[in-house]
C-alpha cells in the first residue's frame, strides 16, 4: 500500500512532464526545411493512401509561407508519374490539409499505376 502512494504521485509527475514536452514543441514554427519535410512526407502518406505510392520529393515543388500557413505544391498535369498534390498547414506544422491528383492522361501512359478502392 505504501509503495502505491509513492509511485501514483511520481506516475502523475511524470505524465505532467510528457504533456509539458509535447506542448514546447509546437511552440516553435517550422523552420522551412522542416516544413518542406513535413509537406513532402504528408503527400507521401496520402498518395500511398490512395496510389500505393509515394513519388514525392523535396525537389518536386518550393515551400511558401503565405498568411502564417506553409503551402507546398500544385497541379502538375505533368507530375511525377501523372501525381502532384497539395499541401498546407499552419507554422507548427498542425491542421494539415492534403490533396493529391492523378492525371488520367499521365496515368494511360503509365499502366502499370492502380487506385485503390474506397471499402
Amino acid at each position: 500500500m505504501k509503495s502505491i502512494k509513492i509511485l501514483l504521485p511520481l506516475c502523475c509527475l511524470l505524465l505532467i512532464g510528457c504533456l509539458e514536452t509535447k506542448q514546447s514543441i509546437n511552440e516553435q514554427p517550422l523552420s522551412k526545411t522542416e516544413a518542406l519535410t513535413l509537406a513532402v512526407s504528408i503527400a507521401n502518406e496520402e498518395c500511398l493512401n490512395k496510389f500505393s505510392l509515394a513519388p514525392f520529393d523535396s525537389a518536386a515543388f518550393p515551400i511558401d509561407s503565405i498568411d502564417g500557413r506553409w503551402q507546398w505544391g500544385e497541379l502538375d498535369l505533368k507530375g511525377s508519374h501523372g501525381f502532384s498534390a497539395v499541401v498546407s498547414f499552419d507554422r507548427f506544422g498542425l491542421n494539415s490539409k492534403v490533396d493529391v491528383f492523378l492525371s488520367t492522361d499521365s496515368a494511360i501512359n503509365n499502366r502499370n499505376i492502380k487506385v485503390k478502392e474506397e471499402d
